[in-house]
């Protein structure tokens, strides 16, 4: 089951079967969209696996094995009356992840296993999706903290989140992306994104794309970050810097033709960050930029 809200060290969607059918089943599966850093836009799928039983601190929980990223392998999950809990390694002990009773105006506590922090996100909407005649509601969240807002925009009753976590994790390759399909050893495949022929289509590249020639200095930096395109091109630049944790803290786009960007991070505090630069035709590449 991956997380929607878990610390980006979770990659998993996993579900709840609360009407007629047992709860994350051994065989069930959620395929999620991965991409490859380097060196550009490489995309290929990832699966999660419920392989079986065991127990952790006494409880009765599923073995979901594999990932769509940075997220350790085995995960530990179990459900009661309607709630999911996952077992966050560091605590040695298990944490609120989804809430599938909650409506319109509540607010879901979840948890950030990297942080190891509280996170609230807010149920906005509520929809319903009809598979094979199973109702499963579809809450539309809102991440009430800064930077968790590309953790996926909804949380489907039985599946989890939308998108897989690890993607905000610049140094996770592949990374996870959207989530394809959810396999129920009873009920079958429900696919989520019908723009892919299957849960497991990886698309052949004929071509390798040009890299974009560009560097980022001084490396460290302490007030101003200076980005050189060396052959400026004639599509548009998208420019993003990202935290040590994948969270996005600054984004610029730029037109074509952009030759040099001056962007200063001065009120950013010292550590590691991301330099992730995005060419439409091109792709996207990430660096690393150390600030003092």
């Amino acid at each position: 089951m991956k997380n929607v809200l878990t610390a980006l060290s979770l990659c998993l969607f996993f579900s709840i079967h609360t009407y007629a059918q047992e709860w994350a089943p051994v065989g069930a599966r959620w395929y999620y969209e991965t991409y490859v850093w380097s060196p550009f836009g490489g995309v290929g799928y990832a699966a999660i696996e419920v392989t079986g039983e065991t127990e952790v601190n006494g409880i009765q929980v599923k073995v979901l094995e594999g990932n769509c990223g940075c997220a350790e392998s085995p995960m530990y999950t179990y459900e009661e009356q309607g709630k999911v809990y996952l077992y966050v390694k560091a605590l040695q002990e298990f944490r609120l992840y989804y809430d599938f009773n909650l409506s319109v105006g509540d607010t879901l506590i979840t948890f950030d296993d990297a942080l190891l922090q509280e996170v609230p996100v807010l149920i906005e909407s509520v929809s319903f999706l009809d598979w094979n005649g199973d109702i499963r509601k579809v809450q539309h969240i809102q991440y009430l903290e800064p930077g968790y807002s590309e953790w996926g925009d909804r949380i489907i009753e039985g599946i989890g989140s939308n998108r897989c976590l690890n993607f905000i994790f610049p140094t996770c390759d592949p990374v996870g992306g959207y989530i394809r399909c959810f396999e129920d050893p009873n009920d079958g495949v429900l696919t989520l994104d019908p723009s892919v022929p299957s849960c497991t289509y990886t698309p052949v590249k004929e071509t390798e794309v040009d890299p974009v020639a560009w560097e980022a200095f001084p490396n460290p930096v302490s007030s101003e970050l200076n980005i050189i395109i060396r052959q400026p091109i004639a599509l548009p630049v998208h420019l993003r810097l990202l935290n040590q944790l994948g969270q996005t803290v600054g984004e610029r786009p730029f037109p074509p033709f952009t030759e040099r960007i001056d962007w200063g991070v001065e009120s950013l505090p010292p550590g590691l960050y991301f330099i992730e630069i995005q060419v439409e035709g091109k792709g996207t590449e990430i660096r690393k930029v150390i600030k003092n």
